[in-house]
């Protein structure tokens, strides 16, 4: 199960909190390193949260604003899980507690990527961030 914090890190360098901002981030940039079609699809799912948010502002509050960004990641694959699945699929105790130590880790992983983001955000800036 370890292997999902630092696969959260790493998820963390391209869901960051400056996905706030209202135009093309440098987490858009990274995406449209690893596919340019991908990077604008990430540029447009992302572009409603940045018009709901304001930078610096709850995205980047500590485990908050993780937890804010992965709501919002998820909240379509969840939606067609309820829709589609939640009736017809019965769910192993053991599969349920395996898949929550997972996403714990993951999201542990994603809060530290945030937490170097934003202490980098608050040395950068001289402590006025």
């Amino acid at each position: 199960m370890l292997w999902t914090l630092p696969l959260g890190i790493l998820f963390g360098v391209f869901m960051d909190p400056d996905l706030d901002l209202p135009g093309k981030t440098m987490s858009e940039a990274r995406m449209r390193q690893v596919n340019p079609v991908l990077g604008q699809l990430w540029y447009w799912f992302w572009w409603p949260y940045a018009k709901m948010s304001h930078h610096r502002g709850i995205s980047h509050v500590p485990v908050l604003g993780t937890g804010i960004r992965v709501v919002y990641l998820l909240w379509v694959p969840l939606l067609l899980y309820v829709i589609l699945l939640a009736g017809s699929v019965s769910m192993y105790p053991e599969f349920v507690v395996v898949m929550i130590g997972l996403a714990v880790s993951a999201f542990t992983g994603l809060c530290i990527a945030d937490g170097v983001h934003i202490a980098y955000d608050y040395i950068a800036s001289g402590g006025d961030a």
